[in-house]
């Protein structure tokens, strides 16, 4: 199962990555931190990528896009977990 995970950094995006990892699953992750920030505490044998993408610049959202293509990366599953703040909350 390929699952695809936005905001994979922290929280309960990191959480997310962590469990279906254990659970053998491939996952892409997408965040604004760095790889470092979500690697430390994942031992898991499972295929993991990750893309550094700001979900707010389109630029970033076709390079993660181009990523996946060019691994044939295609998600079974596709969690949104992260959102962009545009100050009129």
């Amino acid at each position: 199962m390929n699952v695809l995970i936005t905001g994979a950094s922290r929280g309960l995006g990191r959480a997310l990555v962590r469990e279906f990892l254990a659970r053998g699953a491939t996952v892409w992750g997408v965040a604004r931190s760095p790889v470092e920030t979500l690697r430390a505490g994942i031992d898991s044998g499972a295929p993991f990528f990750y893309t550094r993408c700001d979900c707010a610049e389109s630029g970033a959202i076709k390079r993660a896009v181009d990523g996946m293509r060019a691994t044939g990366f295609i998600p079974d599953i596709a969690i949104f977990n992260a959102g962009v703040a545009f100050g009129d909350a």
